[in-house]
């Protein structure tokens, strides 16, 4: 097994040092834990948004305003774009209340100080195109402080720079008392499965457990079903546009059986149509897991 694992609060394969929005290992050194400020019940925040790729540079600004509702769930209301160019249509949405599947807890680096963060990975389906969101959400608030979106032809990174929320510099400066629940839901038992009728996107991060691999079985009609190893998780994070494994990967639907041997994946599989019309095109997703020994 590669010595640059991914482990669930610590990145050995990759350290970002630098300015605002750059981030690096966090190592616990809160004892006992006290909780920090929660989020207000409401407020605004600005996000300045830069992204480059193929041909392409933009830039621009949006602010948003939130609730938050019973259970301490976010709801958003729709920002303005801004002066975001051609892509603002891919810019502007998607994120909103997602925290996508935990990674590891970094330290970032913000307008208001060094900020302990989960970094988490979730799809980005704007449209009918895939890619790939790396959330870094506020440790104990839930706060995105930072969201970057991968996709085939060009990066975009959304930095929170503005807020009425007067407690912002004494919030998230500590990992959360419990973080073993964030990491349960990483493997799979023999025989797991599950099956979707109409348009949806279902994903997962998995870690098989040590001295076992995965071997998943997948059917589905007007699906893509997109895997991304390890190495394609470190290349993202490190800059790099969206990449999948090809081989392990499926475009258009179709009933391929994919063995999953290595420490980390990604996986997401996406209606491929357009979200309205899966009640008329039979569109279904289904898969079942058998659980190996190495």
């Amino acid at each position: 097994m590669s010595d640059e694992r991914i482990w669930p609060s610590v990145l050995v394969a990759m350290i970002l040092v630098g300015g605002i929005g750059s981030a690096f290992i966090y190592s616990d050194i809160h004892e006992p834990y006290v909780p920090g400020p929660s989020m207000p019940s409401h407020g605004y925040l600005t996000y300045e948004v830069n992204g480059s790729g193929e041909n392409l540079n933009f830039n621009g600004s949006f602010t948003t305003v939130f609730e938050m509702t019973p259970g301490a769930v976010v709801s958003w209301s729709n920002g303005s774009d801004g002066d975001l160019g051609p892509e603002s249509s891919d810019l502007s949405v998607g994120f909103w209340g997602s925290d996508g599947n935990y990674l590891d807890t970094v330290v970032l680096n913000t307008t208001w100080g060094e900020k302990v963060v989960h970094r988490s990975l979730g799809p980005a389906c704007p449209g009918l195109r895939s890619g790939l969101y790396i959330f870094y959400i506020g440790a104990e608030t839930a706060l995105h402080y930072r969201i970057d979106l991968v996709m085939p032809d060009y990066r975009a990174t959304y930095l929170l720079v503005d807020t009425n929320m007067t407690d912002i510099s004494h919030m998230d400066l500590q990992e959360v008392e419990d973080t073993d629940h964030l990491t349960d839901f990483r493997t799979f038992i023999d025989g797991h499965g599950g099956n979707f009728t109409g348009a949806a996107v279902i994903w997962k991060l998995i870690e098989p457990e040590e001295g076992h691999d995965y071997q998943i079985t997948f059917s589905s009609q007007n699906y893509t079903l997109l895997v991304m190893t390890e190495d394609d998780i470190v290349g993202m994070l490190d800059g790099s546009l969206f990449r999948y494994d090809p081989e392990l990967s499926t475009i258009g639907g179709n009933d391929p059986t994919v063995l999953l041997e290595g420490d980390l994946f990604f996986m997401y599989a996406r209606y491929d149509g357009q979200f309205g019309e899966s009640a008329r095109d039979g569109a279904s997703f289904s898969y079942t897991v058998e659980v190996l020994e190495e």
